[in-house]
């Protein structure tokens, strides 16, 4: 049997062997000692960072079924949402205005949100009043950088919104 003539290919030629041609090209400019070894992962926790907590991480995924409308028919599910809430601020993992913004947030995107059936946004509009009257009784308590009243006309210009895409409205109010 003879042997295999492969062509040799030269880096002055233009052209580049089939192994570094597949690397990526931040690689191909790396020595070949560091080629192989694992980049930094930058999604790591550091070291001295407290593991997740358990409830948060719970409170977090209603959250994200809350907004994307997961169980749209599974209303009670947006009170769960406000009760795990509750519960991160009497636990004190978190802080009782954030824990309020943010569930007033995701239940006014939620609201807001034109591609969700009409029904879960009335729900998620009506759970509103929770996390607002939380907000507004911390302000008459002093917290005063509280602006409650920009988030009651956020709270009321979803409502309006929702009103007109009432399903069967013909829009002659």
């Amino acid at each position: 049997m003879r042997p295999v003539r492969r062509p040799v290919v030269r880096p002055e030629d233009g052209h580049q062997p089939a192994a570094v041609r597949h690397q990526p090209a931040a690689d191909r400019h790396q020595p070949a000692a560091d080629r192989h070894q694992p980049a930094a992962d930058h999604h790591q926790p550091a070291a001295h960072a407290r593991p997740p907590c358990p409830r948060q991480q719970r409170w977090d995924r209603i959250g994200l079924g809350i907004r994307l409308a997961y169980n749209p028919w599974h209303t009670p599910a947006i009170r769960c949402y406000l009760d795990v809430g509750g519960q991160l601020v009497q636990t004190g993992v978190r802080g009782e205005r954030e824990v309020q913004e943010r569930m007033l947030t995701v239940l006014l995107q939620a609201a807001s949100d034109p591609g969700l059936p009409w029904r879960w946004r009335s729900a998620c509009h009506e759970h509103t009043v929770w996390p607002l009257a939380r907000l507004a009784t911390r302000w008459r308590l002093g917290e005063r950088s509280i602006d409650v009243a920009q988030w009651q006309a956020r709270v009321d210009t979803v409502g309006q919104a929702l009103l007109r895409a009432l399903p069967g409205d013909d829009g002659r109010s």
